[in-house]
This record gives structure tokens, C-alpha cells and sequence, in this order.
């Protein structure tokens, strides 16, 4: 049994490295939901209702700043007209909504059927994968570090009766944790890249997007 194994502190000690892995990635699916990752079957229908009204005409011919404010009800997040345009292009423009949520930081449009522009050095596929490499080693280093130091120096601070050395011990854990998060972060951010140029070179070859 694992009681035969650990005592209570290393049972604690590893919830918690469990927890500080696992955290950030659950962290990221819950920000990137407005409704914390979880929708009403109601909500849903209605958004469903209100896609299939709004599209039942070709949405081309109507007016950009109701198309983009209508996206924008839709989906919770601001898209210009050029985006929306070469969105729904897309094989499967609710997953190429979704991505693009996170992938818009690095790449966007600027006609609605123009190539795709990468911001700065992302277009280089080595550099995406290298990117996400650093990030991820970065995410691990900054996490475990940040957990160390909360461990045991809080366990210095209250051996010590020290709260200056304890508020200094939880300032630098969090500043850790922080970058840890922001790594993290970005990481996810360039797999959602990856995804969506995957789509994107799909959508290329079944419409009249320039290749």
C-alpha cells in the first residue's frame, strides 16, 4: 500500500507536485472558456439558433460591422470582418475559431482572401519547435523552483518564528509560479499554432484562399 511507502509529508509533498504540474494546463482550459469550460445545454441552443439564422444568408452580403459584432456574440471574442471572412473558409470553421483564439498572436489576415501573415519569426517551423521546447523546459524550471522554495523555505520561516523571511519565501514562489504559468502559456499558444495551420493548409486546397 502506498501509506507502507510514503509518510504523510512525502504523500503531501507529492498532491502537491501533482497539482503544480497539472495546474497551469487546467488553468489554461478555464481561461480560454468564458464560462469556466463548462456550457448550459440552453446557451448552447441558443448560440446554435442564432449561427443558423445569421448564416441562413450569405453573411458576404451584409454589412461588416454587423457581421463582426455578431461573431463577436457568438464566439466572446473580437474579430474583424477580413478574420470572420477567411475563418469560415475553413473545413471546420468552429475549430478554426476555436485555435485561432490563441494562434491570432502570431499570425493574422489582411484581406479577406489574402495569404496568411505571421508576426515576426513564426513563420520558420524550426523556430516554432525550438520555441516550444525552451517554453516547456522554462515551464518545468520555474515550476519545481517555485515549489522548492515554497517547501522548504516556508519551513525555514516558521522553524525561525521569521514572517519577513515567510513573506519574502511566498513573494518569490509566486513570482515563479507566475512565469511559470506565462511559459506555459505560450507553449499551449504555439500547439494551437500548429493546429491551425494545419487548417488552414487544408482550407488552402479546397477553396480560392492564395497559395
Amino acid at each position: 500500500m502506498v501509506a507502507d511507502y510514503f509518510d504523510a509529508g512525502q504523500a503531501t509533498s507529492v498532491l502537491r507536485l501533482v497539482i503544480l504540474v497539472g495546474g497551469p494546463y487546467l488553468l489554461k482550459y478555464w481561461l480560454s472558456n468564458p464560462t469556466g469550460g463548462f456550457k448550459s445545454r440552453s446557451k448552447e441552443e441558443k448560440t446554435l439558433e442564432f449561427l443558423s439564422s445569421f448564416l441562413a444568408f450569405d453573411f458576404t452580403k451584409r454589412n461588416p460591422i454587423v457581421v463582426e459584432q455578431a461573431f463577436r456574440f457568438a464566439f466572446k471574442q473580437k474579430l474583424k470582418y477580413v478574420e470572420i471572412a477567411q475563418l469560415m473558409s475553413f473545413l471546420s470553421p468552429m475549430h478554426a475559431f476555436h485555435l485561432y483564439r490563441s494562434a491570432k498572436q502570431f499570425v493574422g489576415f489582411e484581406t479577406s482572401k489574402g495569404p496568411l501573415i505571421y508576426r515576426g519569426r513564426y513563420e520558420n517551423e524550426r523556430f516554432r519547435t525550438r520555441m516550444s521546447k525552451v517554453l516547456i523546459a522554462s515551464y518545468f524550471g520555474f515550476a519545481y523552483s517555485g515549489f522548492l522554495i515554497l517547501m522548504y523555505g516556508l519551513e525555514v520561516a516558521f522553524a525561525r518564528h521569521n514572517p519577513l523571511l515567510g513573506g519574502l519565501v511566498s513573494f518569490a514562489s509566486i513570482m515563479l509560479f507566475s512565469l511559470a504559468y506565462v511559459c506555459v502559456d505560450h507553449a499551449l499558444s504555439l500547439q494551437s499554432l500548429k493546429k491551425f495551420i494545419q487548417e488552414y493548409q487544408l482550407a488552402k486546397q479546397t477553396s480560392d484562399i492564395p497559395k
